[in-house]
């Protein structure tokens, strides 16, 4: 493994977030969001990724996805939505979702979290929520 994916693997597991339930046996989420672009210019398009990793030993249900980092005043959506649901994460699976937008003008940009919750097993009734908190900054 060169230093390049070691360093994407490092930064990934950094800005990844753990939501655990107090269960043994129920699903245990890790989520990443990162933006694809090695580079980001004005009316050229961004493309967001989410990837929801299920560590736990029982399938995820209903597990929704939020993220107000990207306002509509300063972003058009090209493909994709900011606020998704996935019916199912098995469990020892991941499943991704992309989201292209573009910048409509040129500034600074904070990107912070997003909040996910699920049903951390088939037969549970309470609703796990977590929020993975990385805030970064960009300058178009």
């Amino acid at each position: 493994m060169d230093l390049k994916s070691l360093f994407i693997v490092a930064v990934t597991l950094f800005s990844s977030a753990l939501c655990q339930t107090e269960e043994a046996a129920s699903a245990k989420l890790l989520v990443s969001k990162q933006v694809l672009n090695k580079y980001l210019v004005e009316s050229m398009d961004v493309v967001v990724k989410y990837t929801i990793y299920n560590i736990g030993n029982s399938v995820a249900t209903n597990v929704v996805v939020s993220d107000s980092s990207f306002p509509p005043e300063a972003f058009e959506i090209q493909g994709g939505q900011f606020k998704f649901v996935i019916d199912r994460v098995p469990p020892q699976t991941n499943v991704t979702h992309v989201v292209i937008v573009q910048p409509k003008s040129y500034g600074a940009f904070n990107f912070s979290f997003a909040e996910v919750s699920y049903k951390a097993s088939e037969n549970a009734e309470d609703v796990s929520t977590c929020a993975f908190h990385r805030l970064f900054s960009i300058l178009l």
